[in-house]
């Protein structure tokens, strides 16, 4: 590894995303956590937490507005969590355009809710979400139900 990329790597570490890829990261949270809690209301609260991004290594591209983040990849909002091997966003003019999340299994959690799948894929442009397992495994997903409305204003118990 050359020199100036030792530097440019040494200071990424420590430094935040650019906001566009934090952008990315935090939308990507909402719509995944989406799937699985019924209502978008319901991720309110966790949009308002601030995003904590822990990995080994950090590698941001400006120039090809690529982030990317590998080693015990630890992502958390409020509730929502993904754990994952590597993450990488990308982006175009200052706005996200996908999002690949890989892991031995990437891992979606919030509450009770989890999904994991050897590559999780998303398209901020389509509104598109992939999953897919390897041979051995297959995508899984555990959502759990969630508690009925109150009746005539009565809370549930």
């Amino acid at each position: 590894m050359n020199r100036e990329r030792k530097e440019k790597r040494a200071k990424s570490k420590g430094a935040e995303a650019p906001s566009p890829a934090l952008r990315a990261l935090v939308l990507l949270c909402s719509f995944l956590f989406a799937l699985f809690s019924g209502t978008a209301s319901a991720l309110t609260p966790d949009r308002d937490e601030p995003v904590h991004i822990n990995a080994r290594v950090v590698d941001i591209n400006q120039k090809t507005g690529a982030v990317v983040y590998h080693g015990a990849v630890a992502i958390r909002q409020g509730r929502m969590r993904i754990d994952a091997d590597r993450v990488e966003v990308r982006t175009r003019a200052n706005k996200p355009q996908t999002a690949r999340i890989t892991g031995n299994p990437a891992v979606l959690r919030r509450d009770d809710d989890s999904f994991s799948a050897r590559v999780i894929d998303y398209d901020f442009i389509q509104k598109s979400f992939s999953a897919a397992a390897d041979a051995n495994r297959r995508v899984h997903a555990v959502i759990q139900p969630r508690p009925k409305p109150p009746r005539d204003g009565h809370r549930n118990p």
